[in-house]
């Protein structure tokens, strides 16, 4: 896989992360958006992740 699908993949699983946080963080009480609004830099973390991938 190139990065540009790497990255793609990281995106959609990111999505799916927040949607099962939502639902398991704090007893349910955020949704996915306003737990993304709490995360800093969400490209700054897949990109982290993605270089992890790659090493």
């Amino acid at each position: 896989m190139n990065q540009t699908e790497l990255m793609d993949i990281l995106q959609q699983g990111y999505q799916v992360a927040l949607k099962r946080a939502a639902l398991e963080a704090f007893e349910g009480r955020y949704e996915a958006q306003e737990l993304a609004a709490i995360v800093i830099n969400q490209q700054e973390t897949l990109a982290e992740a993605l270089e992890l991938i790659q090493q």
